[in-house]
């Protein structure tokens, strides 16, 4: 395993040491993920100091942030991991369980809430409406012919 000192001058520069642990990349964010610049093409930093100083990235895996923090580089802070199971452990969906209307302003408590075989939550008034709105318009298909 390669050490820190052996990290390009021009990336080592750029983060700066947490007292948590993090190597926090400061500037030029994508969606809360470090990047830089090189040859006019952006590049994760957090992959590009991983690859650097343990190995490369399995195929069909990426890499779970065990700090929760985006901007971190510190690859002891970093795992490999599949899509799902980073999924699982992230903050996936939060803002869904969060809400508590649906997109047309119904509640989402006991009585008008119904939850999926998937697990997600549906308002049952929106549902009811739609069973309706079919049978009208499986209805007037009929007539129709």
């Amino acid at each position: 395993m390669n050490t820190i000192e052996t990290l390009p001058d021009r990336l080592r520069e750029k983060f700066v040491f947490d007292p948590n642990g993090c190597w926090v990349w400061p500037k030029s964010l994508r969606r809360g993920y470090g990047q830089y610049w090189l040859n006019g093409q952006a590049r994760s930093a957090h992959r590009t100091v991983y690859e650097l100083l343990i190995g490369p990235i399995r195929e069909g895996l990426q890499l779970d942030h065990l700090c929760r923090v985006r901007n971190c580089v510190n690859p002891d802070h970093l795992e490999q991991v599949t899509n799902a199971e980073n999924a699982r452990r992230g903050n996936t969906g939060i803002h869904c369980r969060d809400k508590t209307e649906c997109p047309r302003g119904h509640s989402y408590d006991e009585a008008n809430t119904y939850v999926n075989p998937s697990g997600s939550r549906e308002c049952r008034a929106c549902r009811r409406a739609q069973r309706k709105w079919s049978r009208v318009t499986r209805s007037r298909k009929q007539s129709a012919k």
